[in-house]
Formats: C-alpha cells, sequence, structure tokens
C-alpha cells in the first residue's frame, strides 16, 4: 500500500470512529401488557445519565440500568420503556410511562430503582430528570421531545 493510500485509509478509519462516538442508538419503545389500564393522561419520565470515562463505572451503571428494566413489568401503572445511548460515549438516557404520577412515585421508591441509585450513583459524573404529564393517546415522546423536556424542565444531580 503506498504511503498516500495508507494516510487515506486512515483518515477514513478515524472518521469512523470519530462518527461512530457521536452516533446514538434508542431500544425500541415497548409497552406493558396492562397498558390499557391508563386514563386520558400519562406520565413520562425522562433522565439523562453521564457516566464516569472508565469502563468499571460504565459496566456498574449499565447493570443497574439492567436491573430496574426487569424490575419495571412488576411496577403497578407502568405503561412503556425505551432507553437511548451514546455509542463508544458515557451519556445514556431512559424514558419511562406510567399510568399516573403515584405510579411513577411508586416506581421511584422502588427497591430496585432505590438500590440501582445507592449503588450505582459512583459511576456516575451527572444525573439529571425530567417529568412530562401529556395525554395517553401521545405517549411515548419522541426522543427529541424528551430531549427538549429535559432542557427546559430538569432536575439535575
Amino acid at each position: 500500500m503506498s504511503r498516500s493510500s495508507l494516510r487515506a485509509w486512515c483518515a477514513a478509519v478515524l472518521t469512523l470512529a470519530f462518527g461512530a462516538s457521536a452516533c446514538t442508538i434508542s431500544t425500541p419503545y415497548r409497552t406493558a401488557a396492562s397498558s390499557d389500564e391508563r386514563g386520558d393522561t400519562v406520565f413520562v419520565s425522562v433522565t439523562h445519565a453521564v457516566v464516569k470515562e472508565n469502563r468499571a463505572s460504565r459496566r456498574l451503571f449499565f447493570e443497574y440500568v439492567e436491573n430496574v428494566e426487569e424490575s419495571l413489568p412488576a411496577s403497578p401503572g407502568y405503561v412503556g420503556f425505551s432507553k437511548r445511548m451514546v455509542l463508544f460515549g458515557n451519556d445514556a438516557w431512559t424514558m419511562t410511562v406510567w399510568k399516573d404520577e403515584a405510579s411513577l412515585e411508586r416506581f421511584v421508591r422502588s427497591y430496585a430503582h432505590q438500590i440501582a441509585i445507592r449503588n450505582a450513583f459512583v459511576a456516575l459524573e451527572s444525573a439529571r430528570f425530567a417529568r412530562v404529564e401529556m395525554a395517553a393517546d401521545d405517549a411515548p415522546l419522541s426522543w427529541e421531545q424528551a430531549l427538549a423536556a429535559l432542557e427546559s424542565e430538569a432536575r439535575t444531580y
């Protein structure tokens, strides 16, 4: 391979690598089996976490995200869930939808969520969250709407 070809190849690889670092992926929105029980409005909780820049922190954080995700179907009032993350990055988001504010509050105080907060908080640079009440027929928020809610309504920790 010539020197100019090698430079071009390296430039292409670096472009792909750096481009991928800003690429976000999200899971499809999944609804709960009991989501038909919702009323006219629902409550959406959106979180944004910035995980510390080391493998151990990412592993710890995503382990607890998975634990909480697995607990959702058993949570009364749970309607749906999606998560989003930056590939090769440290930003992660979750979105849960609840039939009412009381259901959301019960979830926040649930064992799985409290253990996750307590044990995974050390893995975070920062965390912020927002809540949005919306018409049930319009749920869930698009990720664009969820990010806008975080920008305008978020509380930061």
